[in-house]
């Protein structure tokens, strides 16, 4: 500013006016007083699927903060920064530190997860599996060699899908070692004694049985022979005992015994 002083005098016969006079003065900008201000942080954040942010306190009156980056939702590290909004003409810009903050991954609770098997299946030619209960939201669980329809011993092994940016990954269940048991064969001879004319030559025991392999065993081959398929040929005058065994990969095994009689033609 640029102030200027005009003068009279009382006596303008005997006195001169003096020349006026000016004086060139100045109002300094105030500044804030920021001593009192701080971001309310003091520790990470943990994700819980809700917003978290930051903000100064102790801000002095006149002031309006205008913040970036202060308020975030998923985990990660930012820096939160803040413009001002004040009395520009009488104060200078007031200032503040820019605010590295955190919201770390959370923890999957799988204090609850495990395998849902108790003891071993048995084989029907039905699928079986294995399975995880008890996952907290969020994890899905991709499984391998978790099924199964013949009998066997497995290992089933999980992969879990989950929200890696938010949660660090879920601690492992372990591997299921699981078991489908061999069913009993059933046999059931529908016949236990042939008696046969060595004209007939060949003939097919009756029986019913749900194993898938089938073996024959004749004990005195002079009488007779039996294929693998199972047909009997008569050989010769006599009697023999034929044990006719049922099982396979899924069954156990279950032998009987039938009596072939061979009697001269007539």
């Amino acid at each position: 500013f640029i102030a200027e002083a005009f003068f009279t005098v009382d006596d303008e016969k005997n006195y001169e006016i003096p020349a006026a006079l000016e004086c060139k003065w100045k109002i300094e900008k105030a500044e804030y007083d920021m001593s009192g201000v701080r971001w309310d942080y003091g520790e990470p954040f943990t994700y819980d699927g809700r917003s978290k942010s930051i903000q100064l306190t102790g801000l002095p009156g006149g002031i309006t903060p205008v913040y970036s980056d202060n308020s975030k939702i998923e985990a990660g590290t930012y820096v939160a920064d803040v413009q001002f909004e004040y009395d520009e003409e009488n104060y200078m810009p007031p200032a503040v530190l820019r605010c590295k903050w955190k919201i770390n991954k959370d923890f999957y609770d799988m204090s609850n997860v495990e395998w849902v098997y108790d003891e071993a299946f048995v084989y029907d030619a039905s699928e079986k599996q294995v399975f995880l209960r008890g996952l907290p939201d969020g994890v899905t669980a991709r499984y391998e060699n978790n099924r199964a329809i013949d009998a066997g011993v497995y290992d089933a092994h999980v992969h879990f899908i989950y929200d890696n940016d938010n949660y660090f990954e879920p601690d492992s269940v372990g591997i299921c070692h699981w078991e489908i048991k061999k069913a009993d064969a059933e046999l059931k001879l529908l016949k236990n004694l042939y008696i046969k004319e060595l004209g007939e030559r060949k003939f097919t025991p009756d029986y019913e049985t749900n194993a898938d392999n089938m073996s024959y065993r004749v004990v005195n081959d002079n009488v007779a022979s039996v294929s693998d398929s199972g047909k009997i040929t008569l050989l010769s005058a006599g009697r023999t005992s034929v044990f006719i065994t049922a099982g396979g990969s899924n069954y156990n095994e279950v032998t009987k015994e039938i009596v072939v009689e061979v009697n001269e033609k007539k």
